[in-house]
């Protein structure tokens, strides 16, 4: 085609209507850069204290089980089966300690197994327990019946928060396999809110327990339990025992015996915080059109919720870190942006406002440069133009005119692209490697 590429306003093309057209803008077209993108929004994360990983039965040390993460176990073998738990990240002792208890007919076995790549177990415990235990003799710890297995924390700040996700893989298929079941079940704690996996059993269970199907569990499911609040000693618990109720497959989980948890991980959360503003949006001068941001920073635990206002009014649906506003004239010149920041702790409600920061929009009084057309078979033509034009304009088919050899052809209809500074028009068909000028007038 016949490039138009910096072509003013008013200057004329000529090319044939399979490789181009003709065009000419006539009058005092200017194109108002549409749309700015507005409001990028950081809020910290709520932050962890500690993250600890025990392994009952490791693996490869640095490999498939973590060089942080303790291996205290159910049977005593070394380390044994109580101690201190590590911070995962620089592996140092923790203040927090556990202690395994057992009772009743617990039996050690060899074969355990890893659960499935993607599952929601694989995902959490991958690189730091191996729920194989390959090389182990007690890969496994056997539960039968009302035998117990007690994982019992101590340590723990009472005024702090903490999340608890366990469980165990035998991998096994057929058999009884799908009938050994373990319940799992957590005492000793003020509150908590279970957050069990889908594939879990709660329906008839006290509030305080989950059952898995150890014996297969390729799928990954595990018990977890957030928002745990420990007892005011700074304790609480968690028993495995063997699960004999019914089960979604049908009929009752009547296997020879389940398994214990052979890997937790224990989380401290920061101590809750009200919402603070550490940054406020800054004032921002941009041209029509540009792109154009304001930034807040907030800070507290939980997380706040977010709510942004323009001129004191609600933007609906403007609660995401980043808010985005598509098209913008100079009526936006002016406008007047804050944050406000929620959060809820110890039942109380926190607000925090930010400083409010002025938008103001330059005009653009530059008129649009004409860059190239294109035909695109013989019922549409591409235009394009150094920048962006309104959507009313560039949409109003009577701002365009199409003729070949003297005769008006029809235009059907005009699409402003995403970009905005391309227009695809529709027009009644062309005749092949016929000359078409196109005359575009009153954009704005």
């Amino acid at each position: 085609m016949a490039s138009a590429n910096g072509t003013p306003i008013g200057q004329t093309l000529v090319a044939s209507a399979l490789t181009g057209t003709l065009l000419e803008l006539k009058g005092p077209a200017r194109a108002l850069l549409a749309g700015f993108v507005l409001c990028f929004l950081t809020c910290l994360p709520c932050q962890s204290q500690f993250v600890a990983f025990n392994d009952h039965a490791p693996g490869t040390i640095g490999l498939t089980t973590h060089p942080n993460a303790t291996t205290w176990n159910i049977f005593g073998n070394a380390p044994g089966a109580s101690g201190f738990l590590k911070d995962i990240t620089s592996g140092l002792d923790l203040p927090v300690q556990v202690a395994i208890t057992r009772s009743g007919t617990v039996n050690p076995a060899p074969n355990g197994n890893n659960p499935n790549p993607g599952t929601p177990l694989y995902n959490v415990f991958n690189g730091y327990v191996d729920f194989q235990g390959a090389g182990n003799p007690d890969a496994v710890a056997q539960v039968t019946g009302s035998s117990t297995v007690t994982y019992t924390f101590t340590g723990l700040n009472p005024t702090r928060t903490y999340g608890f996700k366990g469980s165990a893989v035998r991998g096994g298929s057929g058999g009884s396999y799908p009938q050994r079941w373990s319940l799992f079940q957590i005492d000793g704690a003020v509150s908590f809110a279970s957050a069990h996996t889908a594939g879990c059993l709660t329906s008839g269970l006290a509030a305080n327990q989950v059952a898995i199907n150890t014996g297969v569990n390729l799928e990954g499911d595990m018990a977890d339990w957030e928002n745990i609040v420990p007892d005011n000693s700074g304790s609480f618990s968690v028993t495995t025992t063997q699960y004999t109720g019914p089960i979604p497959a049908g009929g009752t989980a009547n296997g020879p015996y389940c398994y214990a948890l052979s890997g937790f991980r224990l989380e401290e959360m920061a101590a809750d915080t009200p919402v603070s503003i550490t940054r406020s949006p800054t004032n921002t001068v941009v041209a029509e059109l540009a792109p154009a941001s304001l930034s807040v920073v907030m800070d507290g635990s939980p997380r706040p919720a977010v709510q942004w206002f323009r001129n004191n009014t609600v933007l609906s649906g403007a609660t995401n870190r980043t808010y985005t506003i598509l098209s913008a004239s100079l009526t936006s010149n002016g406008d007047l942006f804050k944050a406000v920041g929620q959060n809820l702790v110890s039942n109380v409600t926190y607000y925090a406002t930010s400083s409010v920061a002025r938008l103001t929009v330059i005009a653009d009084t530059n008129p649009p440069v004409l860059m190239g057309a294109q035909a695109i078979g013989l019922d549409q033509v591409q235009v394009f133009f150094s920048e962006r034009i309104t959507p009313t304009s560039a949409t109003n088919t009577s701002n365009y005119s199409i003729t070949s050899s003297g005769i008006n052809l029809p235009i059907l209809g005009a699409v402003l692209d995403a970009s905005q500074t391309n227009v695809i028009l529709s027009v009644s068909s062309m005749a092949e490697s016929s000359v078409c000028t196109l005359r575009v007038s009153n954009l704005a």
